[in-house]
């Protein structure tokens, strides 16, 4: 079904009812008016019939019976007083009197000379004879229209001593009538034309007044669908229901601000996008999931008020989202200082291991920039440990019907956590898994870590440090990286005495590296106590 604006439908009921209302107001005002002007014109003849026929001799007309008394000082002084009666009323088009003879009636007295005294009157009808009998003024009940045109007749009763002698009959021309009544019509026609319009024109603006607002709400609710919060919307009107729907808008705009707050936004436009309501259901999918927190966040803490542990969270925990947002990162959820993400739902993300891994680099940069800041402002310098993996997770909503959560659960959930705890052995800032690596398409400078076993998970995991992307990488650290990763290799090919060599020069590359240590260390071991067929070059992590 086609729908309509809701201005167009005011525009037209506006329009609709002015020329309805003008078009039944016009009928009643010409119906009325031509009313008046017959009845004037009734009036006008009811006049002039009392006035001539008060002035008309009954006995003078009584002495007239033939056509040889025409020219009798009687007849002659009877056609001056009607030529006298014709002259004073230019309305007046036949004057004359008339006499019942038996059932019929006699033309007499005429002003025409051409109409002989006596002559019958062919067109009378059974009342008009009836009313010959009566006493008083009569005018004809409607108009007579005939080939001479539009008339309007009326008869007064002459009286002699003997009686009723006949009547004086006057013929009105009412063409004129009909002229004023077309006037009118016009007139009339012309003031429904100007109020229709008017009226219309009163709907446009109306309508317009009504509509506006209600076209600005639903322009802000197309921009609630897809989650635009920042656009300003206020509704100014006088119409209180409007007011009220735009105050609502403006309610409904606070509560989604603070829902998208709790919720990530993807998944609350989402929702909002597909006009459905979130239901409990999950599907596998393979995602890259991240965690952090921050290096040593209890010790840092105990040295702050609670006021200034909110404040730091909020400025560290606010530019680590909106690094990862940017990244189109999916924030799953603040765990005191640690923040989860993950890519790939609600919304596919094309390359989501390389956004990952950039979003990781681009915290880490934030974290640069903006220390210098935060210790100037009383706090101490903070460090963030990243954990990335990428596999196979069961991703929706989860709990029960009255409580929702759109997250992400399974054992690769797990591993990218203990992954970001694992930074704390190696003393490095970012781990990333092989599963998300081997998905980077060579973009990223790293070095193996080795093979790890973590808590709670069977089998090991090769685990890498991303320090850079491949086009913003050092010649130094370039050099470093080489120098280890070759060592490494060395090292799991049991070639224990070239690794150690290896591990040597990358201490002199970088002095004091954590990694480097743990993995002379171990070289050294098993120079005095070589391994046997099985061994593997796995390190088991022993805390979580």
């Amino acid at each position: 079904m086609r729908k309509r604006s809701l201005r167009a439908s005011l525009a037209f009921a506006f329009g609709a009812a002015a020329v309805v209302i003008t078009i039944a107001l016009g009928y009643t005002a010409y119906r009325r008016t031509s009313g008046l002007v017959e009845a004037d014109a009734r009036d006008r003849l009811s006049d002039l019939l009392s006035v001539t026929a008060a002035g008309i001799d009954g006995e003078m007309h009584a002495s007239i019976r033939g056509e040889a008394d025409r020219g009798s000082p009687a007849h002659r002084k009877l056609v001056a007083w009607l030529e006298a009666v014709k002259a004073s009323s230019p309305a007046i088009r036949f004057i004359y009197t008339q006499r019942r003879v038996g059932d019929r009636i006699h033309f007499i007295v005429d002003p025409d000379p051409t109409n002989p005294i006596s002559t019958d009157y062919l067109e009378v009808t059974a009342g008009q004879l009836a009313h010959y009998g009566e006493r008083g003024v009569y005018v004809e009940p409607e108009l007579v229209r005939d080939q001479w045109g539009a008339w309007l007749s009326g008869t007064a009763p002459i009286r002699s001593g003997a009686g009723q002698d006949g009547v004086i009959g006057i013929d009105i021309d009412v063409d004129r009538l009909e002229e004023a009544r077309y006037a009118q019509l016009w007139a009339i026609i012309i003031g429904c034309v100007v109020v229709g319009v008017a009226g219309v024109l009163f709907g446009v603006w109306f309508s317009g007044r009504v509509a506006r607002p209600l076209v600005q709400v639903e322009r802000e609710l197309a921009r609630l669908r897809t989650l635009e919060l920042s656009h300003p919307f206020a509704i100014e009107s006088g119409i209180r229901e409007v007011a009220n729907i735009g105050d609502a808008v403006v309610n409904m705009k606070r509560g989604l601000a603070s829902f998208r707050k709790y919720v990530p936004a993807d998944v609350v436009a989402e929702l909002i996008h597909s006009n459905q309501e979130a239901t409990l259901g999950a599907q596998r999918e393979t995602l890259t999931i991240l965690f952090s927190d921050i290096a040593g966040f209890t010790s840092v803490s105990e040295k702050l008020s609670p006021e200034q542990v909110v404040r730091l969270l909020e400025r560290y925990l606010a530019g680590m989202s909106r690094v990862l947002v940017e990244h189109q990162c999916t924030i799953d959820k603040y765990i005191g200082d640690a923040v989860m993400g993950f890519w790939g739902a609600p919304k596919p993300v094309v390359d989501h291991e390389i956004k990952a891994c950039r979003a990781a680099l681009g915290c880490l940069a934030m974290l640069k920039r903006e220390r210098a800041a935060w210790e100037a402002d009383g706090f101490p310098a903070i460090h963030a440990r990243i954990g990335i993996h990428t596999g196979e997770v069961v991703v929706g909503n989860i709990g029960f019907e009255e409580r929702l959560s759109y997250t992400i659960i399974g054992d690769d959930v797990n591993l990218a956590s203990r992954l970001e705890g694992t930074n704390k052995f190696f003393e490095t800032s970012i781990l990333v898994s092989d599963a998300t690596l081997s998905k980077t398409k060579g973009e990223f400078a790293t070095r193996i870590l080795g093979e790890i076993i973590v808590k709670g998970r069977q089998g090991a995991v090769r685990v890498h440090e991303l320090v850079a992307t491949a086009k913003d990488v050092t010649a130094e650290q370039r050099a470093f990286l080489d120098r280890f990763n070759a060592a490494w290799n060395h090292y799991a090919a049991k070639n224990f005495a070239v690794a150690f060599a290896d591990f040597a020069k990358c201490a002199d590359l970088r002095p004091g590296d954590r990694t480097t240590e743990i993995y002379r260390e171990r070289c050294k071991r098993l120079l005095g106590e070589p391994p046997g067929k099985d061994w593997v070059p796995a390190l088991e992590m022993s805390d979580k």
